[in-house]
């Protein structure tokens, strides 16, 4: 196995061991949390995610991490989400989901026996 098959099969192994059903007021936590680590602003980028959170706030919410500070928030009945990095030299990094994500998460969660909630 190279470098970087190694590499996505630590992911997967992260993402297996750490997936799990949370709610809202623990994704909201955690993103206050990462924002504040990041010493940065809250700015219009930031709401986004804020509105993200809220928008979920009655429905269940899948979390996890993939290693090396990577983690990502999901909500499988929009099939959206978003993801946070807090890198060991101190970068930090936000953005949403794609479909591919999405899927990914799906096939993931079916391994471990997580099902989606019903629409």
């Amino acid at each position: 196995m190279n470098t970087m098959e190694q590499d996505r099969e630590n992911r997967r192994a992260a993402v297996l061991a750490s997936l799990h059903a949370t709610g809202a007021t623990e994704v909201a936590e955690r993103f206050n949390r990462f924002v504040e680590a990041s010493g940065e602003v809250t700015n219009e980028w930031d709401q986004r995610f804020i509105e993200f959170i809220e928008k979920h706030r009655e429905f269940p919410l899948w979390t996890g991490n993939a290693g090396r500070g990577f983690e990502f928030v999901f909500s499988p009945r929009d099939e959206a989400g978003f993801w946070t990095l807090e890198a060991r030299d101190g970068a930090t990094g936000k953005g949403f989901l794609d479909h591919h994500d999405a899927g990914r998460i799906f096939e993931l969660a079916e391994q471990i026996g997580l099902r989606a909630p019903a629409r």
